[in-house]
């Protein structure tokens, strides 16, 4: 009579069974250890505990190009550091401890200001374009990093300025790069072990960091004068992070991703999450061609609706239109604006859902202004087919054109009013298709700004 199994567990360490003994009643626990693996050992100290189940799926192909730009980086930073020793003058004589603590407070005084000047400019839009600016923070620690390499080609006079220069760079660096590597950590973490997968981050960093400066130290005096080695080691460092934040999926919608899926949604393509992000920019921005030249504004103040009309009348019906939704939208087709006004019970569902109504309205007034037949092309679904019949039941109208020839044609309340009720109809469709897509919609990193409706009564729907 053979023992009876009764369960079977594992970690990644260990194998156990739960046994009954063959002729007894009694349960026992048969440990099956895992022989010593050097890889397991190096899993267990660079690796957050449950890789791979426990991070994203783009976490060790961007984890293998951080490491690889950080040992660049380390190498040319060990360089720098010796320019600028000799810069504040360490092996010079003449030199006096005085005027070297001087230069030192110095330039650590126009990096505490750079710091704080960058976060107050651009802290807002780390979240939402952390690809971009991750790859801009390391762009910008080259810049520093040559800039005091070069500080023996300048005269003494110069050390002090392109000091304070350098350290004015770094300590932007450190603001943009921190923020972004925490969004970076955050989006890797998918069971809410941020704090262990940003450890391990450091950890990988800290070991990496260790190796590069060995192989600096070893090699300096030939690394140190040979400019087409320092040159190479910059272009590798830009290179392998951009291969690091193009590995990066994003399942989230910040402005560029949001409007490729629905420009691919309008010709009734769906696209996933890894198809937006391969063919996202990560340098400077790229005018939208679906916004046809509209700008969209979220959050603002309802101080912009009353500069775009001050009549009471006007702002009653608009009002009206929208008493059931969670925020008011304002096409001022003069400027080429869509102001977006947020209620102040507005989820993410409905700031969604209001970007894709902007997007919506900026396509069909292009079409409009430009008495083409554009909005025929919006999609092949029915429910688009009815921006055909607002603008067919619209009348337009034209707000104090300056010339003859600059009319500026603004949508009706009757437009106003069909856009909105399209929208409303389309949405619970986008909304699925999205989630299908593998998107997130419970959260996003959209660009939006802080002023609320305020209204009393019952919570509106989004």
């Amino acid at each position: 009579m053979e023992q009876e199994t009764l369960f079977k567990e594992f970690s990644t360490e260990k194998r156990r069974t739960i046994v009954k003994p063959a002729g007894q009643n009694n349960v026992s626990v048969l440990k099956e250890n895992q022989p010593f693996s050097i890889q397991d050992f190096i899993t267990k100290i660079f690796l957050p505990r449950g890789y791979p189940d426990s991070v994203s799926k783009d976490y060790i192909e961007y984890q293998i190009y951080d490491c690889l730009q950080a040992a660049c980086s380390t190498i040319i930073g060990i360089i720098a550091a010796q320019a600028v020793l000799k810069g504040v003058g360490v092996g010079n004589v003449q030199a006096t401890a005085l005027a070297a603590t001087i230069t030192w407070i110095t330039k650590d005084l126009c990096g505490h200001l750079g710091q704080i000047m960058f976060a107050f400019f651009y802290g807002g839009v780390l979240d939402a374009y952390c690809k971009t600016w991750r790859l801009y923070a390391d762009a910008l620690n080259d810049l520093a990093m040559l800039s005091e390499l070069a500080l023996p080609l300048f005269p003494e006079s110069f050390t002090i300025l392109i000091l304070c220069f350098s350290t004015l760079v770094y300590n932007i660096v450190g603001v943009a790069g921190s923020a972004t590597r925490m969004a970076m950590t955050q989006h890797h973490a998918i069971e809410g072990n941020f704090a262990d997968v940003s450890a391990k981050d450091a950890a990988q960093e800290t070991a990496v960091n260790f190796v590069a400066s060995i192989v600096a130290l070893a090699f300096i005096s030939i690394i140190t004068n040979n400019i087409i080695l320092i040159f190479i080691l910059v272009l590798l460092h830009l290179y392998f992070n951009y291969r690091a934040v193009k590995s990066v999926i994003l399942n989230k919608f910040n402005e560029p991703r949001y409007l490729h899926f629905l420009d691919s949604y309008f010709k009734s393509k769906t696209l996933c999450p890894i198809e937006v992000n391969l063919s996202e920019s990560v340098f400077f921005r790229k005018q939208d061609d679906i916004l046809m030249g509209y700008k969209i504004m979220i959050g603002q103040s309802l101080k912009q609706l009353t500069n775009y009309s001050a009549d009471a009348t006007y702002v009653n019906k608009i009002k009206n239109i929208y008493a059931m939704a969670n925020y008011i939208l304002i096409v001022n087709a003069r400027d080429k604006i869509i102001n977006v006004f947020l209620h102040e019970n507005s989820t993410t569902d409905g700031i969604l859902l209001a970007y894709f109504h902007a997007v919506v309205a900026a396509k069909v007034m292009h079409s409009i202004q430009n008495s083409s037949g554009s909005v025929l092309r919006l999609s092949k679904t029915k429910s688009f087919n009815r921006i055909l019949l607002a603008i067919k039941k619209g009348e337009l109208t034209r707000r104090n054109p300056t010339h003859s020839y600059e009319v500026q044609l603004e949508p009706s309340l009757i437009l106003i009013k069909y856009l909105h009720e399209m929208v409303k109809l389309e949405w619970p469709s986008l909304r699925n298709t999205l989630r299908l897509a593998g998107w997130n919609v419970t959260n996003h990193s959209l660009i939006v700004g802080k002023w609320r409706v305020c209204q009393d009564g019952p919570k509106l729907n989004p």
